[in-house]
């Protein structure tokens, strides 16, 4: 559930080089090739996906960098 912000290179279609990406979000897996971060997902972890989710999955190879994210304060702009 670390919050990071993964810099990496994508495929690109129409092009001889890749682009680089960001994608921000809690960590979902670690695996031996990849990372998996969900960038659009619920706050309780008890709820069940329904589909309304976003989860991407990184190649490590592909990886630039990984900052982790740390919150600097809350915010409720209902209080």
């Amino acid at each position: 559930g670390q919050r990071v912000a993964i810099t990496f290179l994508d495929h690109c279609e129409g092009s001889t080089k890749p682009i680089r990406f960001c994608v921000f979000g809690k960590v979902a897996k670690v695996g031996k090739a990849s990372i998996s971060v969900n960038s659009w997902a619920y706050p309780n972890k008890d709820h069940k996906g329904d589909g309304n989710e976003a989860t991407f999955c990184i190649v490590t190879s592909a990886i630039e960098t990984i900052e982790l994210l740390k919150a600097v304060e809350t915010y409720h702009p209902n209080s």
